[in-house]
């Protein structure tokens, strides 16, 4: 038998290495023309969506059907929408001048970020900014809720928490116009020679450093008055950006600026904005019809007759620390959402589960909520929910020393078991009401009323609804034209009832509900005592109650509360009527509802 000789270890190293030396030369050489390949098809995807939205805008001034015209500075793609063959970019953002060609653009395709600078494309390169993060964007006339002390967004009608519409974006800055009606942002033209800018200056004081406005809206107003907004956190609109706004934009800001000359309506005010072709101040208006800047009365500095608001615009960058991109998935929760959720075990329990009897003799925890967020977004972890009945427990007293903050006193004692809810973090000013307790503060469950500095409470888990969180969760009912839902405020007065009715809010002196049959509102008086005239039919508790409290107090009368009742009026009621129940608010995170 022959020996069969195979390779030494000497010649197997020798292999492995010269295997190695043409690995080390070829691999680098392969991933660099994959990497060329991979740059190449960005490149090509980015030229092919370029060309599409060019041919796009030339079919669309041959006024082809299918075609809209796409013109604008840093478009986000994600708003747009154009016919072409392959692969569309990811993300990014692009500029059309007015003759419909693309001047600039930054695409994200795939993992590669594409330049492009007009003519050709500049740089192809991998970059963090198309790492697949969900980011957060908004487009030209979205709705946003944004704390501008806090710098952060919200989605709680607390005191700071102000309500926006979007006018601007440029990359990762917007600008937002304030929606919300500020009593001490009013500018009382006949009586006072206070320049804008410091009404502005002295609003903003408390207002995140981070805001900044550009020195290109300074202007100079008649002769003597220099308007420098560069010198502060907000400034004031310009006619010209009005006027470029489209018309469903215009309709929301005129209703939020209206004054209404019904006999009986109340508190309404203009919105002064800038008019700098003509060294004036215009008013927004849209009474008797929207007059969205009118021309038919303008005036020049200090010569209004009416009280005019200044309603701010702010900057806000949101690459750092705003909108965090990290979470953008959670649920999107709208207002008057039924829940069911145990407090007690905090978590989300099933409807099976949910048995009224049980709940009304203390032998169940599962209860029915609803939510009254009503700016919720993907990118809110926690959402605010009240329960659907009345909590027995004391409420306040008629007397000088009590107020609506007191009852969170008996709330803290009446939910003490919900050990694992979060503590309340909740803020609340009454400063426009004459029956005022001042600011409330709760920090991690410990509140405290600034009207006296004292602690009211420790351990706080629930809170009551807020007139201003009413407001707005009627407001969603009506149209936008309807701007009459947008009247009430905490500067309300005694004389003034509200009513709901079919989906409306009404407005006017001495109402009363006319409602009938089913409702958009119907869970806001759910399990009270005649409810049915506005559309409520659950009563699963028997509950006896009139109506649920505000934390609200009214302006003008002292020891009265705003409050909602079982025939849907939303109106004003002394606070020693026992009649009224408390329906608890609690925030939990969405994770929970899981």
């Amino acid at each position: 038998m022959k020996n069969k000789k195979g390779f030494t270890l000497i010649e197997l190293l020798a292999v492995i290495v010269i295997l190695a030396i043409i690995a080390l030369i070829a691999i680098p050489i392969v991933l660099n023309m994959i990497e060329s390949a991979r740059k190449a098809a960005a490149r090509d995807t980015a030229y092919g969506y370029i060309d599409a939205i060019e041919y796009n805008n030339g079919f669309a001034d041959m006024e082809v059907a299918g075609y809209t015209r796409i013109t604008g500075d840093d478009i986000d793609i994600s708003d747009i929408s154009v016919k072409l063959k392959g692969k569309a970019p990811d993300s990014g953002e692009i500029t059309v001048d007015n003759k419909g060609k693309v001047t600039d653009a930054s695409l994200c395709i795939g993992k590669y970020k594409v330049e492009y600078n007009g003519k050709e494309v500049t740089n192809v390169e991998k970059s963090s900014d198309c790492s697949g993060t969900k980011k957060l964007k908004f487009k030209i006339g979205d709705i946003v809720y944004f704390d501008p002390v806090k710098y952060e967004f919200c989605n709680e009608a607390y005191s700071t928490c102000y309500e926006w519409i979007v006018i601007s974006r440029k990359n990762n800055t917007y600008e937002f116009f304030m929606l919300d009606d500020v009593s001490s942002m009013l500018w009382y033209q006949t009586s006072s020679t206070s320049n804008p800018v410091d009404i502005i200056k002295t609003y903003v004081t408390d207002w995140s450093n981070k805001l900044t406005v550009d020195s290109s809206h300074d202007v100079t107003v008649d002769a003597d008055w220099k308007l420098e907004f560069s010198s502060t956190k907000a400034r004031m609109l310009d006619k010209s950006e009005f006027a470029s706004f489209p018309a469903e934009m215009k309709t929301i800001i005129s209703n939020k600026c209206t004054r209404d000359t019904e006999a009986n309506a109340r508190a309404w005010r203009h919105c002064s904005i800038m008019n700098n072709a003509e060294n004036t101040f215009a008013i927004i208006n849209s009474y008797p019809e929207i007059d969205y800047v009118a021309n038919t009365i303008p005036y020049v500095a200090k010569s209004c007759t009416w009280d005019n608001y200044i309603k701010p615009v702010i900057k806000v960058d949101i690459t750092d620390g705003v909108g965090n991109t990290s979470n953008l998935d959670y649920k999107k929760y709208n207002v008057g959402d039924l829940v069911y959720f145990d407090p007690v075990s905090n978590n989300k329990c099933d409807s099976t589960s949910f048995n009224a009897t049980n709940v009304a003799n203390g032998t169940s925890t599962c209860y029915k909520w609803r939510v009254i967020t009503t700016a919720d977004t993907v990118y809110m972890p926690n959402v605010v929910i009240q329960l659907d009945h009345e909590i027995a427990l004391s409420k306040w007293a008629s007397s000088s020393t009590s107020s609506p903050a007191t009852v969170l006193t008996s709330l803290a004692s009446a939910t003490s078991g919900w050990n694992n809810v979060s503590n309340l973090n909740f803020e609340y000013d009454t400063s426009a009401a004459q029956y005022n307790y001042g600011k409330l503060t709760c920090t991690n469950g410990s509140c405290k009323i600034s009207g006296n500095n004292s602690n009211i409470a420790t351990n706080v888990k629930a809170r009551i609804i807020t007139g201003e969180e009413l407001k707005r969760i009627i407001a969603i009912s009506n149209t936008p034209k309807n701007s009459k839902s947008n009247l009430w405020n905490i500067s309300s007065t005694s004389n003034d009832y509200y009513y709901f009715s079919n989906k409306s809010m009404i407005i006017g002196t001495n109402q009363s509900a006319s409602g009938s049959g089913s409702t958009a509102l119907s869970w806001l008086i759910e399990n009270t005592s005649s409810n049915s005239s506005s559309g409520a039919t659950d009563n699963a508790y028997g509950s006896n109650v009139g109506g649920y409290w505000t934390l609200s107090p009214v302006a003008d009368y002292n020891g009265s509360v705003w409050n909602l009742t079982s025939d849907g009026e939303f109106d004003s009621v002394n606070i020693n009527r026992t009649s009224y129940g408390l329906r608890p608010v609690i925030t939990i995170e969405k994770s929970k509802l899981n």
